[in-house]
């Protein structure tokens, strides 16, 4: 459970200097910057246009156009001024060269629809042209469904109204209609009532077969100039390689620079930046800076900075680090509060193993997960991989592999065992007890954690007198140790615990008037104790309900135990009516293809509700906010 501590940078000198210290700022990768116009009162926001978002976004547009990947080179020894100069026969050269190109592109497209639209006419030996000059009689090229040319017979008695098809395709007609010009409206609308799509072929002239012909023979050597061109372009980017990347460089860290304008507040001639950096980091961040002339760097603990929450940064161990991303799905951790991914980490491993019990499909869910992970990129895959060796565990330990129960038998024989030490299904209610009892540890557990946290946030009421402070911790244990004294004889009388649960809900009740005496303050009584009895003693109600819901919800950890084993024993019942062994075994591999692929969601689904709803409700805030640094290679 890790938080990088932060320090806050305080900067001000001369604003003909912000340009250099937001280089610096950005160089280091390492500062988060505050809009600090918004913090301080008095300043302004400094507007400037940036003069170089246009000339970059230009550049990135053209190398992904052309199929190059824009990278950061050292300008070490590059002419400024000469880049500058390069930037306008760039330009010249390669948008030109992207605007031939796309011309030639649009072309080749138009005519490949021509052609594609042409060849269901090609058996017309009719002269396109000829037709299209008919000045007393209108044709129509065009397709219609099927359905609606067999509805043509219903017109058979209109003397304009006829279809002659020329080709199929699917179940629509490709063909042509014709009619006396000043009859064209109404037979247009009957067509279009028998939803005819029209085809625009006007400009066309000869034969269909020749145009097509000639269509062809054009977008060849269209074709032929679209692979020249490209081939120009791909040799010089080849040739001048080093430069453009030079030119990206430039107009990457100018444009950022630029843009990093807007977190400065200014006032008169002078700048102000406020920002945050790790604390291995602000001292060397500083020591820049203060190198520069006129500016001066103030760092302050974030402990101090009373006005401003400082972002949060994770840092968990890299076993830890896949699990950031359910922790990120609720809320980022306040900087004030505990970084919960590695507790989520082990108790969500440790529940879907339990819940989701085989070896043999919890070693194929992390080989799934790997392929997810290293094929796929997929963020998910790196938590599956845990998990399916976690049910691998605990699928030796019930003795089930891919369903088989019995499997494992030789080897709990040579351990000494008479038979393997669980059967599942036998074993209903030891398993509902069991998750019971890891419920109770869980929602405890989170009690602990919520007594740290409130503790480090300084919150005494809440460590001492919350629901999930010292006080509900009491509560809970106790309702547990009295239900415990009805199954088992408890050395300690009932009525003892009684008492502590009935002093803990006294203390949970007061809270509020009990946290304000430990403040100091005079005023500590409610406006009203009546208004505050029904209030709080509604939330109180609550409160205890949730102790018995939170847990008696776990009871769906050995419930999944069972319905794991249930639904391979039902694909094992149905095999068994099988006529062969192949279908047999058929039925067992889809069986455990869909038990992994349903269970497999349904458990990570109910686990993942286990930990928000059970547990981080009661010590997670989750309020906090991400730390950005600037830098070249991200955007802001």
């Amino acid at each position: 459970m890790a938080v990088s501590k932060m320090k806050m940078l305080s900067i001000s000198g001369k604003t003909e200097m912000m340009d250099k210290v937001a280089e610096i700022c950005i160089n280091s990768e390492s500062f988060h910057p505050e809009i600090t116009a918004d913090a301080l009162d008095g300043m302004a926001r400094v507007n400037e246009e940036n003069p170089y978002a246009a000339e970059f976004a230009q550049l990135d547009e053209l190398c992904n156009e052309f199929g190059i990947t824009g990278r950061e080179v050292s300008l070490d020894g590059a002419d400024v001024e000469e880049l500058k100069e390069y930037i306008a026969d760039l330009r010249d050269r390669l948008i030109g060269a992207k605007d031939h190109k796309t011309a030639l592109a649009d072309q080749l497209k138009k005519n490949k629809l021509l052609i594609e639209q042409l060849s269901h006419y090609e058996s017309l030996e009719i002269s396109l042209d000829e037709v299209f000059s008919c000045e007393f009689v209108t044709v129509r090229f065009g397709k219609i469904p099927s359905e609606s040319y067999r509805k043509l017979t219903s017109y058979d008695d209109h003397p304009y109204i006829m279809f002659v098809p020329c080709s199929k395709e699917g179940d629509k007609l490709w063909g042509i209609y014709a009619c006396p010009a000043d009859h064209a409206e109404e037979v247009d609308r009957v067509f279009a009532s028998l939803f005819f799509e029209r085809m625009n072929i006007s400009g066309v002239s000869g034969l269909p077969k020749d145009t097509i012909a000639k269509l062809k023979e054009e977008n060849a050597e269209i074709e032929k100039d679209i692979a020249n061109l490209d081939k120009r372009i791909s040799e010089y980017f080849r040739d001048e390689n080093d430069h453009i990347m030079q030119l990206y460089t430039y107009l990457c860290r100018k444009n950022k620079v630029a843009e990093f304008s807007r977190y400065f507040a200014q006032h008169n001639n002078y700048f102000f930046l406020m920002g945050w950096a790790p604390e291995d980091k602000a001292d060397q961040i500083a020591a820049k800076l203060e190198k520069i002339e006129s500016v001066e760097v103030g760092i302050d603990n974030a402990g101090t900075v009373n006005h401003m929450v400082p972002p949060t940064d994770l840092k968990n161990k890299k076993i830890f680090r896949p699990f950031e991303m359910y922790v990120k799905m609720y809320g980022l951790p306040n900087y004030n509060e505990p970084d919960p991914t590695a507790f989520v980490a082990i108790t969500y491993t440790i529940l879907f193993g339990i819940m989701f019990a085989d070896l043999g499909q919890g070693l194929v869910l992390s080989l799934v997960g790997l392929f997810m992970w290293y094929k796929m990129k997929m963020a998910l895959g790196k938590i599956l991989v845990p998990c399916g060796i976690v049910s691998a565990f605990f699928g030796l330990a019930f003795g089930s592999v891919f369903g088989f129960e019995h499997l494992l038998d030789p080897m709990f024989h040579a351990l000494g065992f008479e038979e393997k030490p669980i059967e599942v299904i036998d074993s209903a209610v030891m398993l509902l007890i069991a998750a019971i009892a890891i419920g109770v540890v869980l929602v405890m557990l989170a009690m602990c954690v919520n007594i740290y946290s409130s503790l480090k946030r300084r919150d005494l009421a809440s460590a001492l007198f919350g629901p999930n402070g010292v006080a509900g911790l009491l509560f809970y244990a106790c309702m547990i140790l009295v239900v415990l004294s009805l199954v088992i004889k408890m050395p300690v009388p009932t009525f003892v615990f009684g008492i502590i649960m009935a002093v803990a809900i006294v203390l949970i009740f007061l809270r509020e008037p009990l946290a304000a005496i430990i403040k100091g303050e005079k005023h500590w009584q409610p406006e009203s104790w009546a208004e505050y009895s029904l209030d709080n003693g509604a939330e109180l109600f609550e409160v205890v309900l949730s102790y018995f819901s939170n847990t008696l919800s776990f009871l769906r950890v050995g419930a999944f135990v069972l319905i794991h084993a249930g639904m391979m024993l039902m694909f094992f019942k149905l095999a068994e009516y099988m006529p062969n062994a192949a279908l047999y075994t058929l039925l067992i591999v889809f069986g455990n293809i869909f038990v992994i692929v349903l269970e497999g969601l349904l458990v990570g689904i109910q686990v993942l509700r286990l930990e928000f709803y059970e547990m981080f409700s009661r010590f997670y805030f989750g309020d906090g906010r991400d730390w950005t640094p600037v830098s070249v290679k991200n955007k802001d």
